[in-house]
């Protein structure tokens, strides 16, 4: 690496510090950061609910809205963050109403022109089959009011 290390330090026109992970502090800030971002993975898009009182956020959302980008920003600033997705025709889970009177709880929103977009995006992008309805804006905008 000794190479490596001189060429970004010419690069750079700074001197190496040599100093192992010399780009995180490890302090108690570090490793909370690093609990947060653990937590939050596994709890993505409602994989677990069992604990969501252990979250500082709860985000909630229809499929698109950037729950998990959003999760993953948070997390990296040291919030434990569950996402839940609203799927229409299925209920709330319980644990996230009960959870909802002690923890922040967020619903995240579009605009549905942009979420038809970036549906369509990702269905030509992935190469998947979705039901009609995933990209239907009346549809959208009928459920959108009924959860308001």
């Amino acid at each position: 690496m000794g190479n490596l290390i001189l060429s970004f330090s010419k690069l750079l026109e700074q001197k190496a510090s040599r100093k192992p992970s010399g780009q995180h502090i490890l302090d108690e800030e570090y490793y909370k950061r690093i609990e947060a971002v653990q937590f939050t993975i596994s709890h993505d898009d409602g994989k677990k609910i069992s604990d969501l009182d252990n979250s500082d956020v709860i985000l909630v959302g229809i499929s698109r809205t950037s729950k998990t980008p959003t999760s993953i920003y948070l997390a990296n600033r040291g919030y434990k963050v569950s996402n839940i997705p609203i799927i229409p025709n299925k209920n709330i889970p319980s644990h996230l109403i009960e959870s909802a009177k002690k923890t922040c709880v967020i619903g995240l929103v579009c605009d549905a022109t942009r979420l038809i977009d970036v549906r369509r995006n990702r269905i030509q992008s992935m190469h998947e089959d979705r039901p009609l309805n995933y990209t239907n804006e009346k549809e959208l905008v009928t459920k959108a009011t009924l959860l308001v």
